[in-house]
């Protein structure tokens, strides 16, 4: 394990010195207004100084008018508007003691050309193929449209400098504009801007030249690569190379923030817990290599540990590493490892629900894991305070709700008790970490386990909250944080006029708690019901299947996983469904179940087929675990919250507990 010392070097880039190694790249938070960034970016921004980033850079910022792409708050940064607010952030910035780089950036064929009423256009790019994901075919840009993007960017650039922000990067990765002008797969001009690779780099050379024009050496300027787009005709690592060779011989780049993947392969570059640990760190090497000393290298890629980081930096592979999502989940990240207590931070899970989830939504990033998250102004460091009027408090059910109340409170000066009636703390999260690739939901109760010890709460285990041991504590206040159970009638709104499936009343029909807990119960033929759409039915599904049974999953929904493309897990997990033999049976719902036999039928047409099973497992439905009726009896004040309140998820349940700990 690398010693963390080789983090806290400084760092000369450009003329802007960087106060050690660790960074937060640009990533979209979502929180523009009116086409600028707002206080709550700016707040976000501080907060991540505040504990300690040595930069922050910020999410891509239009360079043009075109800019905006499939982006409701896309902010405008070629507009003079802009300067006040990039002012301000570097102000906030500053102060805390950090640096602040702007991104600039064009959507390109990511567009729907039609998203605002007031800027309907056609969609422009290097060339007429559309979007994976827009499916536009946009018009193929002209000289003069590209002169005037390149336009854009030096405007944007001055506007940066102007507003005494500390650097400008040119967003060239992730299939937007640039990235579409260096890759073979979307650029297929025959004019100077297409071709061999010094042509395809043209666009971006020109726009740092114009960069260069506007603000000459005065603030720090770099490039954002996909190293590897990661698909058949893209960008290939060799052609990473002689991207970062063109480039790097115009002398025009301080630094080279590598990256990889484009809107094919988005699974890849936001990459979800069963995706290894820094896995780009090849590509910083590669560029390392090139580069050597004329100009840093930056890398991102899922470094989550800051050991991990440490031992990036130790290699000598990357000048800089990025913890984006580290510091999502932590903003003290770094003052946390730099005082000793490593064993503080809070972990990012990769569970991408909170963050790229509702990115893909155009709502505002939140987090799984850090409540405080786009709220850094109402909760941020330094806010949550002592409490000036120590209470007892009894905090029944030790999932993430019961934990994180228990944590907040106990951190303020509250004497908490905590119930769990089961052998073991955390709830539900303990079978999320018994699904396969997804071990590390564990790291999330292990976080709060470390802190209820932190902060002296007491943790009975294996120990029913009855109305007796409530009332010997004499608490001031009782939360009820006792959780939900899957409900077992089979009751749908898809079938709203009815309570539930006829017959499904049976022995063997289970919850996914039950198949879990004993696999054997589920016999060898295992058919799966899924109402949600969501992640643990297919889980459920590998996990017997890896326990050699047989299964096939039933849904309503168009596909399988209905909601799972938006947090990327559909791509890493459908080929092992198909590889582990997993009939997948989207469209088909239960009409009734005799012994032993579900009647499935088509949501289209009625028709009916008859599916044998030694057990049905319904992911459905689930219900509020009831807290002992007799606790409003106590004389304390009673709250309810996360699944007790209504079941959703477990960012929710976390979100509950912060709020209540910090208001009690």
């Amino acid at each position: 394990m690398a010693s963390l010392d080789v983090l806290w070097q400084p760092l000369q880039v450009g003329p802007t010195l960087l106060k050690h190694r660790v960074f937060v790249s640009a990533h979209s938070q979502m929180y523009g207004e009116n086409g600028l960034l707002s206080d709550r970016h700016i707040a976000y921004y501080a907060e991540r100084a505040k504990g300690g980033a040595a930069l922050v850079i910020t999410e891509q910022q239009g360079v043009h008018w075109t800019a905006k792409g499939g982006y409701h708050a896309m902010c405008a940064g070629w507009r003079e508007e802009s300067i006040p607010r990039y002012q301000q952030l570097a102000e906030e910035v500053h102060a805390a003691g950090g640096r602040v780089f702007v991104q600039g950036f064009v959507a390109g064929q990511q567009d729907d050309g039609v998203m605002f009423l007031d800027n309907r256009h056609a969609v422009q790019a290097p060339s007429a193929i559309p979007s994976i994901s827009y499916r536009v075919q946009p018009r193929e840009m002209t000289k003069d449209d590209i002169r005037s993007i390149v336009e854009g960017y030096g405007q944007t650039a001055h506007n940066v400098m102007t507003a005494g922000a500390d650097g400008f990067e040119i967003h060239g990765a992730h299939g937007y504009l640039v990235c579409q002008f260096f890759s073979p797969l979307t650029n297929h001009r025959t004019d100077a801007y297409g071709g061999n690779t010094e042509n395809r780099c043209r666009f971006a050379i020109e726009a740092a030249e114009e960069v260069r024009k506007r603000v000459g050496d005065k603030i720090t300027l770099g490039v954002r690569i996909s190293f590897d787009e990661w698909i058949e005709g893209g960008i290939t690592p060799e052609e990473g190379e002689a991207i970062v060779t063109t480039l790097s011989e115009t002398g025009l780049f301080d630094y080279f923030n590598m990256s990889g993947g484009n809107y094919h392969t988005m699974h890849q570059t936001v990459a979800p817990m069963n995706v290894e640990h820094g896995f780009m760190v090849d590509h910083a090497r590669r560029t390392k290599a090139i580069v050597g000393d004329s100009a840093a290298v930056f890398i991102v890629g899922r470094i989550h540990n800051i050991d991990e980081a440490a031992e990036v930096i130790g290699s000598g592979h990357s000048d800089m590493v990025a913890m984006t999502r580290a510091h999502i989940a932590d903003p003290e990240l770094i003052n946390k490892a730099r005082s000793g207590r490593k064993d503080e931070i809070r972990k990012c899970v990769g569970a991408n629900q909170g963050c790229i989830y509702r990115v893909f939504q155009n709502t505002g990033i939140a987090c799984t894991v850090n409540p405080t998250t786009g709220l850094e102004r109402q909760w941020g460091i330094g806010t949550l305070q002592p409490t000036q009027k120590p209470r007892s408090i009894a905090v029944v059910g030790g999932g993430p709700a019961g934990m994180k109340v228990a944590e907040i409170a106990a951190s303020r000066g509250h004497t908490v008790t905590l119930f769990e009636k089961a052998d073991k703390l955390g709830g539900q999260m303990h079978y999320a970490a018994m699904l396969p690739t997804r071990a590390d939901w564990s790291v999330v109760g292990e976080y709060l386990e470390g802190a209820l010890d932190r902060y002296n709460v007491d943790v009975r285990l294996g120990t029913e909250a009855t109305a007796e041991r409530i009332a010997a504590l004499n608490p001031d206040d009782v939360v009820l944080a006792t959780g939900s159970r899957y409900n077992k009638d089979g009751y749908s709104i898809f079938r709203g006029e009815r309570p539930g499936i006829p017959g499904i009343e049976r022995e063997n029909v289970l919850t996914p708690v039950e198949a879990l807990d004993d696999p054997d119960r589920c016999g060898q033929r295992v058919l799966i019901l899924d109402d949600q759409g969501d992640y643990p039915p297919m889980g459920l599904a590998e996990f017997l299947a890896d326990r050699g049974k047989d299964v096939e999953i039933l849904s309503r929904y168009m596909f399988i996983g209905d909601k799972t493309p938006m947090q990327l897990h559909l791509p890493w997990i459908y080929p092992r469904l198909h590889e582990k033999g997993i009939k997948l049976s989207p469209q088909r719902f239960i009409e009734s179940v005799r012994e032993g036999t579900a009647i499935v039928y088509n949501v289209w047409d009625g028709t009916q087929t008859p599916v044998e099973f030694d057990s049905l497992i319904l992911t459905m439905l689930r219900s509020p675990i009831n807290g002992p009726a007799a606790l409003d009896t106590t004389g304390a004040t009673v709250h309810c919250i996360g699944d007790a309140l209504t079941p959703r998820t477990v960012d929710d349940a976390i979100y509950e507990g912060y709020e209540l700990g910090r208001a009690l």
